[in-house]
């Protein structure tokens, strides 16, 4: 029974996100035959500028994609993922590993092979004693990985786990029971980690932090907010605002000051901050599916939300699998 309710509390967390139903409905799964329908988009036709450099890894028909300075590669293929993350110094890449009835944490090269699984959430017992394991983040030092999982409990904690496998340990899930935590992202200091908090009502974005296990709210969003993303120069938590039927990314202070919004179509979600903290890479529902978009954070001066600049555009590209962008 619970398995049941563990499995239950995931799918609760799912239905809360709110936007499987609004910004899924372009994707379609890979056909067996054939790659994913990729089409690399024309800059030059969205606006002068250069585009940022990089390499933004997203999801599509289940397989891990790389956008690499305008280059498209496909690094997986037979496995379905969801959540990639860089690690710090870019030789890894974390995500789920998802299996029929369970999901696992596991380390990946930068060019897709298997390395390591981190955690064993498939019972060999019973499908109803599995577990799940989502959307890991690495700690600026490398030496652990934040992520949601449903063991032992009905909704989805965070919990972390030593990137060598060792160490598994859950450290926070909202006392009145609403649908979890989710989307946990590290503050550039190590000491605390973003995440969306689904207590009763709409959910918000919260800061954990470590060494008391406190937290405090840092949005107030009446429809609720969620995909927390933390800027690597520590100034800003991108996360998405859901308003009626329009999700779009905002951006607000670590202490809860100066939130502002960044897009402007209503269609977004799963913002991840560049490397240099300038841009934000983020998933656009389109007529054709999603879109991978980037859009300009400026250092100084008033932030104008706008639509951004098409990079990627596809039917396979998944929306709530994320993305993520090394140098």
């Amino acid at each position: 029974m619970a398995r049941r309710q563990g499995i239950r509390g995931v799918r609760a967390t799912a239905i809360l996100l709110g936007v499987l139903a609004i910004l899924g409905a372009g994707c379609a799964p890979l056909a067996p035959a054939g790659p994913a329908p990729l089409l690399l988009a024309a800059p030059l036709l969205q606006g002068p500028g250069p585009l940022p450099s990089g390499r933004i890894v997203f999801v599509a028909g289940g397989d891990l994609w790389q956008w690499h300075d305008g280059a498209l590669r496909q690094l997986t293929q037979g496995e379905r993922y969801e959540g990639p993350a860089w690690s710090p110094d870019a030789d890894q890449i974390a995500a789920s590993l998802v299996g029929a009835n369970h999901s696992d944490v596991v380390l990946l090269s930068p060019e897709g092979e298997f390395q390591a699984r981190l955690t064993e959430n498939r019972s060999r017992a019973r499908i109803q004693d599995s577990d799940w394991a989502r959307l890991p983040a690495w700690s600026p030092d490398g030496a652990r990985i934040a992520y949601t999982a449903d063991v032992r409990t009905q909704d989805l904690a965070l919990w972390s786990v030593g990137a060598d496998g060792r160490g598994a340990r859950q450290w926070f899930l909202p006392p009145d029971t609403g649908g979890g935590v989710d989307r946990p992202s590290w503050s550039p200091d190590g000491r605390e980690i973003a995440l969306a908090a689904f207590r009763p009502g709409a959910s918000q974005i919260e800061v954990f932090t470590l060494a008391n296990g406190r937290t405090r709210r840092v949005t107030n969003v009446t429809a609720g907010a969620y995909d927390p993303y933390w800027s690597p120069d520590g100034e800003w938590i991108a996360y998405v605002v859901r308003d009626g039927t329009r999700h779009d990314v905002w951006l607000v202070r670590p202490d809860g000051t100066g939130s502002v919004r960044l897009t402007s179509s209503g269609r977004n979600r799963m913002p991840a901050w560049s490397p240099d903290s300038h841009w934000v890479a983020f998933l656009s529902l389109s007529e054709q599916g999603f879109d991978v978009r980037v859009i300009g954070v400026p250092g100084e001066g008033e932030i104008e939300p706008g639509e951004g600049r098409v990079i990627v555009s596809g039917k396979a590209i998944e929306g709530p699998a994320g993305l993520t962008w090394a140098p």
